[in-house]
């Protein structure tokens, strides 16, 4: 082979974004920065929705910090829910435990942060929501979760003239992100916001029956039966009230648990 043609392969492999062996190289430049931005503005979103959810201020949580060996300053609160750090090991295990939630719920939430962040700028909660619903339904699952992170900001940022409206919201929200974090193979994350939305919705009935529903699934998919039987009966009781299409929600649900336990006579009767 001439030295010319040696030198137009090489130069043909240095432009490809593959390697010998096919691995595509690291992202760089501008690209990695955008992608590191986005993630640290996904999970302060999330932070910040999680706290303004508890009724708690950044000053509460960090005072509550002092509490624990991972001592927060309001400020650096602050700089992680606006985006500009993303928290360091001792600043996720603070938060973790002020706010009830998982550090792994982080890190997958860092994980499926979309490239595109969503804009609130002038679009009304119940827009936000069909736009959601189809990502959802198209099975654009983590682009379903960044529109339900903006829903969550949009909640958090909004004065709140009905308290109780609002906290209904919150409970519905959480329930739809579950869902939306299972489909997209989040189940550590999934699984602590069923929970969440569990506890967000014991004043509404129906509203907690689905939040149980989400969680049941979950387990289930995460190998966890007994705890996803209890999670369905619960939904079974809970919708009892809640109308013939939230009952058969309530009721397939346990015979999906059923039936991955190898219960085709009970999953059977369920359906």
């Amino acid at each position: 082979m001439s030295r010319a043609k040696k030198a137009r392969r090489a130069s043909r492999a240095a432009k490809s974004p593959k390697g010998k062996a096919g691995a595509v190289r690291p992202r760089e430049g501008a690209d990695a920065a955008e992608e590191v931005q986005t993630a640290q503005q996904a999970v302060g979103n999330f932070l910040r929705a999680t706290r303004a959810a508890q009724k708690l201020t950044q000053a509460q949580v960090a005072s509550m910090t002092r509490e624990s060996p991972w001592r927060l300053s309001r400020a650096a609160i602050s700089a992680i829910e606006r985006g500009q750090n993303f928290p360091g090991l001792e600043a996720m295990l603070a938060l973790s435990n002020v706010l009830y939630v998982d550090p792994k719920e982080l890190i997958e939430r860092a994980r499926l942060s979309s490239v595109v962040p969503v804009d609130i700028t002038g679009i009304t909660y119940e827009e936000l929501e069909e736009k959601a619903l189809r990502h959802f339904w198209a099975g654009e699952f983590r682009q379903a979760i960044s529109v339900y992170d903006a829903m969550a900001e949009k909640l958090a940022l909004e004065p709140a003239e009905d308290r109780e409206e609002r906290a209904k919201r919150i409970a519905q929200l959480e329930v739809s992100r579950s869902t939306a974090l299972r489909r997209a193979g989040a189940l550590h994350a999934a699984l602590a916001t069923a929970e969440r939305a569990v506890s967000l919705a014991h004043k509404y009935p129906a509203i907690q029956a689905r939040a149980y529903i989400a969680l049941a699934t979950t387990q289930c998919e995460r190998g966890h039966l007994p705890l996803a039987r209890d999670a369905t009966q619960r939904a079974i009781d809970l919708a009892q009230n809640g109308g013939a299409r939230l009952q058969g929600w309530a009721w397939m649900s346990r015979a999906q648990v059923h039936f991955v336990s190898g219960r085709s006579e009970d999953s059977r009767e369920a359906y």
